[in-house]
């Protein structure tokens, strides 16, 4: 009995070392096996340019014993109440009561682009310098300051509306141009790092959606004040409501001081393959000869991953794909000559994108300065429209714009961010010719005004689309940069706001409208090349 129970305690010994051992054997190969497949895997769906998390492990955020979702970072209502803020101030002094005081100073068209072109030097001279101190150094710092130029901004555009003068308009919306160069280029930059990746377009949208609603509040207030003031266009009425501007403008001022760079989530992007747990093990069962001697080959491709901003996903299958093409030369020249040429390559993709959404932005924005500060001229000189219509078309339109803003993130989900923001433009375009024929033929005002609400609904409904794009397509450590060509999109908008003047006074407002119409279908060109070669997103 004794001998037969040790055999069979022998016997169950040896199954069970089997056993662990096929368990472990297993465990290697799906080790290995994990090791071969992506990280990060392309979302294959229409809300583009994105990274998302493998689906074995998206299954730890749909309940199954996972990790919780991340929680909404803490600058995200915060942005989104300050956005809605300073918004309301602007759009009560800087929408359309800023051009109808500068025009009846000496109702001339050419001075009111030359003002505008002061505050957009002043901000692209401000945000380029924004955008690379906030990627190097603290951003809600950065904020602060902008907080400071802010306020000294409002204080002087007080003082100036009270008296108005060129000069004193020059002097102080410069000091609004260098503040809206600050805190523009890193309030948008800090969105991004505070949003998780995938969700950009949405919560972009949200934004958009909040600063239409702040744009609603001013002309609102402006109407009430010109209702009090006796509904006509008159210098110091105007300048009145401007003073009132400045004064909703403080709140938002305000609560750039509460934003936090602590509070900004961790992006998927990867600044060095040494962060990938495993890289050691990768190069162990997959590329012994980099082990052996291919130091080299190694530290190339870890400064090339740094310089470029690599996805966990491409780190790993450059070095798998490198590790299994053995190195011709003992010290693995060649083989780092191949890896360096695929990160060039790289880094040209990965530019494209940036580039082209860049570019559409500016051109767009070059378009729009040639015709928005004329609009209050032409409801005022042209269709005789008085004050406290005007801002009812100032209310109407962002309304319409928010509605627009929420259908273009919906349909950017199915047929792609970039061909929605065409498509929109597109119709917008055809609603702004609708309008100059309608007013040529002498149609009744109510049905002008209608399809300038129409046409300005659909052109500036996609602003988040675009963004949210643009965020998607550059590394965390670019985002304040690129977020810095605003700077170069107001200085665009603001120079052709004097070509405008220019148009105006020699071939008329609605030459100018014309040909603001032919650049905007311009612009829309670099993103039907996008989505023409990226297919949808």
């Amino acid at each position: 009995e004794t001998k037969e129970a040790s055999r069979m305690h022998a016997a169950a010994t040896a199954e069970n070392h089997v056993s662990i051992e096929n368990h472990s054997v297993s465990g290697t190969q799906e080790k290995r096996d994990s090791l071969n497949e992506p990280l990060l895997s392309r979302i294959e769906s229409n809300d583009g340019f994105e990274y998302a998390i493998d689906e074995n492990r998206n299954e730890s955020d749909t309940g199954n014993g996972g990790a919780p979702s991340p929680e909404l970072s803490k600058n995200i209502p915060l942005i989104l109440l300050y956005s809605g803020l300073i918004f309301a101030g602007r759009s009560l002094w800087n929408q359309s009561v800023l051009s109808s005081l500068i025009f009846l100073l000496d109702r001339d068209a050419k001075a009111v682009g030359g003002i505008t072109a002061v505050m957009g030097i002043s901000q692209l001279l401000s945000s380029f310098p924004a955008g690379i101190i906030a990627d190097r150094y603290r951003r809600d710092t950065l904020l602060k300051i902008a907080s400071i130029v802010g306020c000294v901004a409002a204080i002087s555009t007080a003082v100036v509306s009270a008296h108005p003068t060129y000069g004193g308009f020059a002097g102080s919306l410069a000091i609004w141009g260098t503040f809206w160069g600050l805190a523009s280029t890193t309030v948008s930059a800090l969105y991004a790092d505070s949003v998780p990746d995938g969700m950009r377009s949405k919560y972009f949208t949200y934004r958009i959606m909040v600063q239409k609603a702040g744009v609603m509040v001013g002309p609102a207030v402006a109407m009430y004040m010109f209702y009090r003031l006796g509904d006509e266009w008159t210098g110091e009425d105007c300048g009145r409501v401007m003073m009132v501007g400045q004064a909703v403008c403080f709140p938002g001022l305000i609560v750039l001081w509460f934003l936090k760079d602590e509070s900004s989530v961790v992006d998927l992007v990867v600044n060095s393959v040494d962060q990938i747990p495993e890289y050691d093990l990768l190069l162990r069962e997959e590329g012994e000869h980099m082990e052996q001697g291919d130091k080299t080959s190694k530290t190339a491709c870890k400064d090339f991953s740094t310089t470029t901003n690599l996805t966990v996903n491409e780190s790993l299958t450059s070095l798998a794909t490198s590790a299994d093409q053995p190195s011709t030369d003992s010290d693995g020249s060649e083989d780092t000559t191949k890896r360096c040429l695929a990160c060039f390559c790289k880094i040209l993709e990965n530019r494209t994108v940036p580039v082209c959404v860049a570019t559409a932005d500016i051109c767009a924005g070059l378009a729009a300065g040639m015709s928005i500060r004329y609009f209050p001229i032409f409801f005022m000189e042209n269709l005789g429209i008085k004050p406290i219509r005007v801002q009812i078309l100032y209310i109407l339109s962002p309304l319409l714009q928010i509605v627009l803003s929420h259908m273009s993130n919906l349909s950017g989900r199915k047929i792609g961010r970039l061909r929605t923001t065409s498509y929109f433009k597109w119709i917008g375009i055809l609603f702004m010719i609708a309008m100059l024929i309608c007013y040529i033929q002498k149609v009744p005002t109510w049905i002008v005004c209608a399809l300038y609400i129409a046409r300005t609904g659909f052109m500036n409904s996609t602003q988040a689309l675009t963004k949210s794009v643009l965020m998607d397509a550059v590394p965390k450590n670019e985002r304040a940069k690129w977020s810095a060509l605003e700077g170069v999109n107001m200085f665009s908008w603001s120079g052709s706001a004097v070509l405008g003047g220019y148009l105006v006074g020699v071939e008329g407002i609605v030459f100018n409208f014309c040909v603001t119409a032919f650049m905007q279908f311009l612009a829309t060109l670099p993103l039907v090349y996008l989505f023409s070669i990226r297919g949808d997103e």
